[in-house]
């Protein structure tokens, strides 16, 4: 008859009520096991799985949800927190990085320490300079390839008396220019240079 057909349905939709509410619960379990980075304290999830179990056609599941809301809503504020540290952390870098490009391009723009000479290597550098060459250049090669005339002898085998002559403003062969450029790995603009006045 119609009643007990109907008590039938009733109950069959309460034992799928019953296996839902039973998954739920299950699942909600599940989530906090592997879940990294959000964790709802034991007597929530508790007092959750209670109200589930408990749940009726009435009742309000916005309810059972605002449970867990409050620890959700810490969470993203720690977010929110980390985010801004972050933005932070990047201005700082960007700054840094500004600053470093500004101090390079000074540094860039200023010429190469020259070394003391001595009265005789000024007067000798006044000679070459009449005739329009300047062993400039290879003194800041030397600065920059961070080598010393000591490591030219020694480990290269440039002797001595190139050196002198060198320093002292005395011409030098085309074979030692050769030599020196090999040495240095650079063009003959970077060991000596000629200026028609």
């Amino acid at each position: 008859d119609l009643r007990t057909q109907a008590e039938r349905e009733v109950q069959q939709y309460d034992n799928q009520l019953h296996e839902i509410k039973g998954e739920l619960i299950e699942q909600l379990y599940q989530w906090e096991k592997n879940n990294e980075e959000l964790h709802v304290p034991p007597e929530v999830l508790q007092e959750t799985a209670r109200r589930i179990e408990a749940y009726e056609k009435d009742t309000d599941f916005s309810e059972i949800k605002e449970l867990a809301f409050p620890f959700v809503r810490e969470k993203q504020k720690a977010y929110d927190r980390e985010g801004n540290e972050k933005e932070q952390q990047i201005r700082e870098v960007k700054e840094q990085k500004k600053q470093t490009e500004e101090e390079w391009k000074l540094w860039k723009n200023q010429k190469d320490p020259e070394p003391e000479r001595s009265e005789a290597v000024q007067k000798n550098r006044a000679r070459l300079k009449e005739k329009g060459i300047f062993y400039e250049p290879f003194y800041k090669t030397l600065y920059r390839k961070n080598m010393t005339e000591y490591q030219l002898m020694f480990k290269h085998g440039v002797s001595a008396n190139t050196l002198h002559r060198m320093k002292h403003g005395k011409t030098i062969t085309l074979k030692t220019l050769d030599t020196l450029c090999f040495i240095l790995d650079c063009p003959v603009s970077d060991i000596i240079e000629y200026r028609k006045e």
